[in-house]
């Protein structure tokens, strides 16, 4: 009896940790598909001409960042997430009510939302970067539709509204470099992140230690 309620609390442990990990997997690969994207769209600025490529791997990349869906797994990022909270808390509960845990459960309960909350903070940057540089792929495409009329039919109006988008274009296209450069020492510092989330999983394996000299401590008491 006392090793099946010694089991109890190790096994939540475990489906805790299979919970956070799943998330960390969602959130990776939503973060590839966001740099995926970001690639995308700079290779398509540095072409420029979006209505008149002619070369057919940037063709390829024009139709691909257009149907690229950037986060094919939110829903079930959410409900992982959910799972997790749940998980989370009644692993709490049981290592508050047996033993006198709390401080290392406490420290890394925190530490692993506070990775989550940056984690999930970089990807929102990066939406608001993928953004603007998708407004900016949409101006071109209108200049360069209002410059292909027919010379022979002018149309001032239209003429003067390119002449318009080109001075705006011009100023849109330094800010989405400066955007660039700025995702490039996202990234970097976001590369640097992971890095650390994977040191914590290092520290998560020791917990994981302590919690198997705790579940023993439990099954005497």
């Amino acid at each position: 009896m006392a090793m099946d309620e010694a089991s109890s609390p190790r096994r939540r442990f475990h489906s805790y940790v299979r919970t956070v990990s799943a998330c960390d997997d969602i959130l990776e690969r939503e973060n590839a598909v966001l740099r995926a994207h970001v690639h995308d769209l700079t290779e398509l600025l540095a072409a420029f001409d979006l209505c008149e490529l002619q070369d057919g791997h940037l063709k390829a990349v024009r139709d691909r960042a257009f149907r690229r869906d950037i986060a094919p797994e939110r829903e079930l990022l959410q409900v992982h997430h959910f799972e997790r909270w749940q998980q989370q808390e009644v692993l709490l509960r049981v290592l508050n009510a047996k033993q006198d845990v709390e401080s290392d459960s406490g420290k890394t309960s925190k530490a692993l939302d506070e990775i989550s909350r940056v984690h999930e903070r970089d990807l929102a940057f990066l939406r608001q970067r993928v953004d603007v540089l998708e407004r900016d792929v949409g101006n071109l495409r209108q200049r360069n539709e209002l410059l292909e009329r027919p010379s022979g039919c002018p149309d001032t109006e239209a003429h003067q509204t390119a002449v318009d988008l080109d001075k705006e274009q011009d100023k849109r296209l330094g800010e989405a470099t400066k955007t660039v450069l700025e995702l490039q020492k996202k990234v970097c510092r976001h590369q640097k992140a992971v890095a650390a989330q994977l040191a914590e999983s290092a520290v998560q394996q020791k917990q994981s230690s302590r919690y198997n000299k705790i579940a023993h401590a439990l099954a005497e008491f």
